[in-house]
């Protein structure tokens, strides 16, 4: 399922859609929240693709701290990669 993260992310950015910023940063916040995203293991795997394609951090922070999604932000139990404190810093 990791793989299909990537594929989501990398279609939202070819579909040209007209608010696509606002897209990447609310999915990238609604990632950061979401149980589902956790349970299933691809939490990670798409902050760390939708931070390479510039979505914004702060609003997603702020989320996932307020939700106390502590995997969210340090990157999850592997620590490989899709940390928000990481992205937001711009590592």
């Amino acid at each position: 399922m990791p793989g299909i993260a990537d594929d989501i992310a990398r279609r939202m950015a070819a579909a040209d859609l007209p608010h696509l910023q606002e897209d990447l940063d609310t999915t990238l916040a609604l990632t950061a929240i979401g149980r589902v995203a956790r349970e299933s293991g691809v939490q990670a795997d798409l902050i760390a693709c939708l931070s390479r394609l510039r979505a914004d951090c702060s609003a997603a922070v702020r989320a996932a701290a307020g939700h106390g999604e502590v995997a969210a932000l340090e990157g999850g139990p592997a620590r490989r990669g899709g940390s928000l404190l990481v992205a937001a810093r711009g590592g």
